[in-house]
């Protein structure tokens, strides 16, 4: 990827909210997590967001942001 390229991409990520976390796993567990991404044809990132999402709005631990984006986008999506 080009200088300018990569520039451009961390502008949209930091504008939209992107972030980059690490997170250490068993080897095992994250090999099955991946290959059962693969074999539904889901991203990995989309996966663990949606499980996120979630797990904090069933907690109601701590307000999720993208939890209300997604309810109001459930709510309109059923009203049409």
């Amino acid at each position: 990827m080009s200088k300018a390229s990569t520039k451009a991409t961390e502008k949209y990520q930091a504008s939209v909210g992107m972030a980059t976390k690490s997170y250490k796993l068993k080897a095992a567990c994250a090999e099955a997590f991946k290959a059962a991404c693969e074999a539904k044809g889901e991203s990995q990132a989309a996966v663990l967001t949606r499980l996120m999402a979630e797990y904090v709005s069933d907690k109601n631990s701590v307000p999720c942001v993208f939890c209300r984006i997604k309810a109001n986008f459930k709510q309109k999506k059923g009203a049409n």
